[in-house]
């Protein structure tokens, strides 16, 4: 169940003028990948959280990557 953000009601108009059709428009997909980065900064020392979250991906990927046989 997804809610639908009244906000963008207001533009949808302007938008399907623009763009044309609204096909595979949505946003909540990328909304939801902040608690991916939320997630990985819970450890961090606060001083550089974009490092700390950057550090966590790139170790991240390389168990992928291992796991995988080496394949990205």
């Amino acid at each position: 169940l997804t809610k639908i953000k009244l906000h963008l009601l207001v533009h949808i108009p302007d938008d399907v003028r623009r763009f044309g059709p609204l096909i595979r428009f949505a946003t909540e997909i990328y909304e939801s990948y902040n608690g991916v980065f939320r997630l990985n900064s819970i450890l961090s020392n606060r001083l550089a959280p974009s490092r700390d979250i950057a550090v966590k991906f790139a170790s991240m990927d390389r168990v992928k990557h291992f796991l995988s046989g080496g394949y990205w």
